[in-house]
């Protein structure tokens, strides 16, 4: 018989746990060393009882809790640890019953009396625990934020083509070449992050060129007024949201599950584009920076920019 053990985000952590034990008991030496340890500690007690003045050893009752450990930790069985919001299922062999069955009948409980609580709260999908998991919004953006925030391409180079060009080369170049330039030429730099992300990003000006990565590789030169329109067209294409469904871990679109957590935060899911936009592009845009800067001569500068990046991005990573 195979127990079910339903879990929700935390499903990695009793993953480890349960293997742990599985690897544990699965060794006939860790049986064999618990049963050494339990008969020494039944001759101690007798022993103790042979002595003058010393209370009568209860030897029925000792025997009983032997047994009982013996039948609750040498016979094992199978678990099942379902993650009820992805639906993947993990079986775990080598686990004693006497862990198995209270893991999950403790689960099983928690998770009816989870569903009607919300059923009497009327609680409305995406703030419902047993389907959208504890934090559902902080959860949807922290981990589209981890996927972005390392990669200069999120979705893997060889998937990131759109209407005929490479979007992440391409944006790698038009992002120092012309975004940068904009940014800094016309002292644009804080009214840029006040918009949004494409408005930010497109230079309206064919005095300075890029570097267009097509699919097939080769490279083409336009303006950045040229290009800055080939790139808005395919960040906000529906290309572009498929493209972004590679870096969701959840079993559905990425602009699904933005709109869904803003919404869950009282927040406008007609935002959920103009999120994800900016959170693929952020990393994107940093490099284009520190290559421009670069590219100009103020290494310094370039320097200190990457220093707090880094300095950044270490502390995301403690906090996730």
């Amino acid at each position: 018989m195979i127990w079910t053990i339903i879990t929700f985000n935390e499903s990695s952590t009793i993953n480890a746990t349960f293997n742990a034990i599985g690897a544990i008991f699965g060794s006939g030496a860790f049986i064999a060393a618990a049963t050494m340890v339990a008969g020494m500690a039944l001759l101690g007690m007798v022993v103790n009882g042979l002595q003058d003045g010393a209370k009568e050893t209860n030897i029925p009752k000792f025997l009983g809790l032997l047994i009982i450990f013996s039948l609750g930790f040498t016979t094992k069985t199978s678990v099942s640890l379902q993650n009820e919001l992805t639906g993947n299922t993990v079986k775990v062999d080598n686990i004693p019953i006497a862990i198995a069955v209270p893991a999950a009948g403790i689960s099983q409980i928690r998770y009816k009396f989870l569903e009607m609580t919300e059923t009497a709260f009327s609680l409305v999908d995406q703030n419902r625990i047993s389907s959208s998991g504890y934090l559902s919004a902080l959860n949807t953006f922290a981990n589209l934020r981890q996927a972005t925030v390392f990669a200069s391409c999120p979705s893997g180079d060889s998937k990131s083509n759109i209407n005929g060009y490479n979007i992440c080369r391409s944006l790698a170049n038009y992002t120092a070449e012309c975004t940068a330039i904009k940014a800094n030429r016309h002292k644009l730099g804080t009214v840029m992050r006040e918009q949004n992300a494409i408005d930010s990003l497109i230079y309206n000006s064919n005095a300075f060129a890029t570097a267009m990565t097509k699919q097939d590789g080769s490279v083409q030169t336009l303006g950045c007024k040229d290009a800055g329109a080939i790139l808005k067209t395919a960040l906000n294409s529906s290309a572009f949201e498929a493209l972004a469904d590679n870096i969701n871990s959840k079993n559905e679109s990425t602009i699904s599950s933005i709109q869904k957590a803003l919404i869950s935060i009282g927040e406008d899911s007609s935002a959920g584009r103009n999120f994800l936009q900016a959170l693929y592009l952020d990393r994107t845009m940093f490099d284009g920076t520190v290559a421009y800067l670069q590219d100009a001569g103020a290494s310094d500068m370039a320097e200190n920019l990457v220093s707090s990046e880094i300095q950044r991005n270490a502390q995301w990573a403690v906090q996730v």
